[in-house]
């Protein structure tokens, strides 16, 4: 397979994730959120590799002092070589006990 063609598949593959991440932005209802800074998704690409990466940073709801942050990255060559696919996804719940100083 060409290259071109393993690049438009990798592609393929990623805008297809993009539904995903607007769902994972929207409310228990499937609505947007209201009111509130965009979640950002950055998409890299580059000679050798491409990637996207995922923020989301919220409070529960009805809660002000708990939290959640979720860091998600995705890598990959375009030679569909599975030994070069690197996928990592950190997250975390923390918890605020005075203005500024919190627990995770």
């Amino acid at each position: 397979m060409s290259k071109l063609l393993i690049y438009l598949r990798h592609l393929s593959i990623a805008i297809a994730l993009l539904p995903a991440l607007a769902y994972a932005s929207s409310d228990s209802t499937g609505h947007s959120k209201a009111l509130s800074t965009p979640d950002p998704v950055e998409f890299m690409a580059g000679n050798k590799r491409f990637g996207l990466q995922y923020l989301y940073d919220t409070h529960f709801p009805n809660s002000e002092k708990f939290g959640f942050f979720s860091l998600t990255s995705f890598a990959s060559n375009y030679h569909n070589d599975l030994n070069q696919l690197d996928f990592r996804s950190n997250a975390q719940v923390d918890y605020e006990i005075f203005d500024g100083i919190g627990s995770i």
